[in-house]
This record gives C-alpha cells, structure tokens and sequence, in this order.
C-alpha cells in the first residue's frame, strides 16, 4: 500500500490480496481436514502438515514441502514485524515525525515487536490461543472506540475518553486472561464481554458528564 503510485493501485492491491488470502485460507482447512480424515490418531495437530507431507508425497518432495512451510512462516514473521514495527513508527503520533525521528521509532517498534512476540511464543504453546487472546484484548480495545469515529459529535468518546476505554477494555481483557484457572474464564465468560462493558461504561460516564456541561455551560443566545 505504501508503494502504491495512486489509490486506486492500492485498492486494487487490496482486493487481490483479500482475495488470495481466501483461496490460502481454502487450501489450509482443506489440508487440514484431509489430516483429520487420514490421520484420526494423530497426537499433535500442529504436526498435521509434516504427518500429511509425509503420508502423501515422497520423500523429496515432503522435504521440499517443509521447507515452504518455513518460509511461509519467515514471510509471516517479516510482513508483521514490520507492520507493527511501521505502525509505532508512522502512526501512533498526533503530528508527522521527521524522517529521523520516525527511523528512530520504527527501529524501537522493530525491537519492542520481536520482544513481545517472543514472550507471547513461549508463553503459549498455541498459535491458537495466542490469536485468541491478541484478538480478545485488541477487538475490546478498540471496537467502540473506532466505532464512534463514524458517529455523531455528541455521541462520540472525548479523546481523554477514548485513550481510557482503549487502555481500561485492554487491562481488563488481560486480567481476565491472567484470572484463567482450570477452571477456565472466571464466571465463565470469555474476556472480551467484561472488557466490552468497560468500554461502555467509559463511554456512559463521558457522555454523561459531557451533558452535564452542557446544561451548566448553556450556549450563548444570538443578539
């Protein structure tokens, strides 16, 4: 997108990318029913492609197999550490940096990206579950927020409001998580709902307190 020469090649890129990204998807979970069908006492599902290659394909040729599916891998680690790294870098500012001090930002969103990567790969042992809870605490995090964007001025978040729901869903989104036992979730709920009412209430209390304001700071009849 960014290499784009107009907006209309970045749509157009957008679209085939979508679009192949859907027949990447198709091909995955067609592999992997094909694994569960021919290999129903497989231990690992995470090993399903290697026991599939190995099972279909010649020795060669699964060697080849596995050697794509690290590079499949590489090239996922690259596209997003530098996503998040240009992210950090371009877009968490209120005015455009210099040249220089954006270089500077990307490097440490680089840095700072790889770092909580890490953790996240050896704290879980599923890519699954690493999705499920970047997705509980980033969704909560950010879906009201952005969503009142496309509002109305007097039903949107205040920015004091909105950095608060944003910071407010996520801490307690994670401290669900954290909370887990073997039990599972407390209450049993999954944490995006309780991070979901955080957010709500955020926005409840500052849209109350801005009406408020508003009927003790009338605006001023034309003369």
């Amino acid at each position: 997108v960014f290499a784009a020469r107009s907006p209309s090649i970045a749509r157009s890129g957008v679209v085939i990318s979508v679009l192949l990204w859907a027949v990447f998807d198709f091909f995955s979970i067609g592999c992997g029913l094909a694994a569960r069908v021919l290999l129903p006492h497989l231990s690992d599902p995470l090993t399903a492609y290697p026991a599939l290659a190995a099972l279909v394909l010649p020795p060669w040729l699964a060697a080849f197999f596995t050697l794509a599916l690290f590079a499949t891998v590489m090239s996922t680690l690259d596209s997003y550490l530098f996503l998040s790294a240009a992210t950090v870098g371009h877009d968490l500012t209120t005015k455009p940096p210099s040249p220089s001090e954006e270089r500077r930002r990307i490097r440490f969103g680089l840095a700072l990206s790889a770092l909580i990567a890490s953790a996240g790969a050896l704290l879980f042992d599923s890519a699954v579950t690493v999705w499920h809870h970047v997705g509980s605490v980033v969704t909560s995090a950010l879906l009201f927020p952005v969503v009142g964007v496309h509002l109305p001025p007097k039903w949107r978040y205040s920015p004091v409001a909105a950095t608060t729901a944003i910071v407010g869903a996520a801490v307690v989104a994670l401290g669900w998580i954290l909370a887990a036992g073997d039990a599972g979730y407390p209450l049993g709920v999954e944490p995006m709902f309780p991070a979901l009412a955080a957010s709500v209430l955020v926005w409840v209390v500052d849209r109350s307190h801005a009406e408020t304001r508003r009927r003790k700071d009338p605006a001023p009849s034309p003369e």
